[in-house]
């Protein structure tokens, strides 16, 4: 039984249904950086433009978890594939959840890469107890489990310079939330031990150009 014969007004009773649930969708094109959400999106995130640059975009998302999204996102063209549940703030303040995935990759006509997902505005897990919980933690260490694998990658590719030895020790601490991460080189011929490379997190001093030469039986 056809109940609609209408074709714009199904469009029209479509995106009163999107809004209701509080689900948009979004467009992005990697060459340009620019991405385009829908009304439901524009209203849920409470920003001032339907256009808006990758980053603008990333900017929304909670500073604990914007690290990790953004790589994520920006890794879409690479891994063809996105679906993350995280914590966004609106542009008037308010803090509240997403769940929000990939759905089409395909070429314009610039040969252009596209990519089309939607994102819908859920209740938070940290509320919803131990389940939701648990979820959110494989979510995590799926996202390092793939962090690793890209670096791996990477360094098979033979590229091993020192760019990608701190984008990996930068990964680890966020992962552990420490305050510094090394790389140290032990010459065992002459028993000292010298430090390659260092991450400090935030308002941490390096003590890189201090860890060189050092005895190994005197470095902890």
């Amino acid at each position: 039984m056809i109940i609609s014969k209408n074709p714009l007004g199904d469009i029209a009773k479509l995106n009163r249904i999107c809004a209701s649930a509080q689900i948009g969708w979004w467009e992005v094109n990697f060459t340009t950086g620019k991405c385009f959400i829908s009304e439901t999106l524009l209203k849920v995130l409470e920003v001032s433009s339907e256009w808006l640059d990758i980053d603008e975009l990333m900017s929304t998302v909670r500073q604990d978890y914007r690290k990790r999204i953004t790589d994520e996102f920006t890794s879409i063209p690479r891994k063809g594939v996105f679906e993350q549940t995280f914590p966004v703030t609106s542009g008037r303040g308010n803090v509240f959840w997403i769940h929000c995935a990939l759905s089409m990759e395909e070429e314009n006509e610039e040969g252009q890469l596209i990519a089309t997902g939607y994102g819908q505005r859920i209740e938070s897990p940290e509320t919803q107890g131990y389940q939701c919980a648990w979820n959110q933690r494989i979510n995590n260490l799926l996202y390092c489990q793939n962090s690793i694998a890209n670096s791996l990658l990477k360094l098979l590719s033979n590229d091993t310079g020192d760019e990608l030895f701190e984008e990996m020790l930068a990964d680890i601490l966020y992962f552990f939330k420490g305050a510094r991460v090394y790389i140290v080189r032990y010459n065992w011929k002459n028993g000292n031990q010298s430090c390659l490379y260092e991450v400090a997190a935030c308002n941490v001093i390096t003590l890189k150009e201090k860890l060189q030469n050092i005895c190994s039986e005197d470095a902890p």
